[in-house]
């Protein structure tokens, strides 16, 4: 072990072999139809699923009605124009 031992020889061996990959049948595709009726998923992880979609949907509509709150400054009856004499 060259490693361990600064004394011992250095020889190059064989490269490691890796194993051919296995081929796996192609796999089926789920559908709608079988993702909701089929049981292959259960109820709980969809339910789960649509509850995490809900959040996400509020959060997003919450923040967009937070950021777009004050739009009063550019619709506003108050606002007034003055034309510039131009430097006179």
């Amino acid at each position: 072990d060259p490693w361990r031992d600064p004394e011992s020889e250095v020889s190059l061996g064989k490269p490691a072999e890796s194993e051919a990959p296995v081929q796996l049948p192609p796999a089926q595709k789920l559908d709608v139809r079988e993702l909701l009726f089929g049981r292959k998923v259960a109820p709980s992880a969809l339910a789960a699923l649509a509850g995490m979609a809900l959040v996400i949907a509020l959060v997003g509509g919450l923040l967009a009605t937070v950021i777009t709150a004050d739009r009063s400054s550019l619709t506003s009856s108050r606002v007034t124009l003055v034309q510039s004499g131009g430097g006179e």
